[in-house]
């Protein structure tokens, strides 16, 4: 097995293994010497294993990648966070400003 040239950009990425539960950073990409089929080297974040796997195997969805997560993650805002606004500073015209 050959280590790759260029570092990819998931490289030190953490990935979650769906059925196991189990978290993995991805240590690099490498290639088979003999079938030139690259593959990927990460490491269980558990035991300290390192582990190595086809990249088309461990990128078809059975690994989440926990930074896309994470960021893909909808920001909520209680209604206690947000600040009111006093109705002193509503102006006519604007949407909290209603006459009756």
């Amino acid at each position: 097995m050959h280590h790759t040239e260029n570092q990819d950009a998931h490289s030190k990425a953490m990935y979650k293994h769906l059925r196991t539960n189990r978290v993995y950073c991805l240590l690099m990409r490498a290639r088979d010497k003999h079938t030139g089929e690259e593959m990927v080297v990460f490491q269980s974040v558990k035991s300290g294993r390192v582990w190595i796997r086809p990249s088309i195997e461990f990128f078809d969805g059975r690994y989440l990648d926990l930074s896309a997560a994470n960021a893909a993650q909808p920001v909520s805002v209680s209604v206690s966070q947000r600040r009111a606004e006093p109705e002193s500073n509503w102006k006519e015209g604007s949407p909290q400003y209603a006459r009756s």
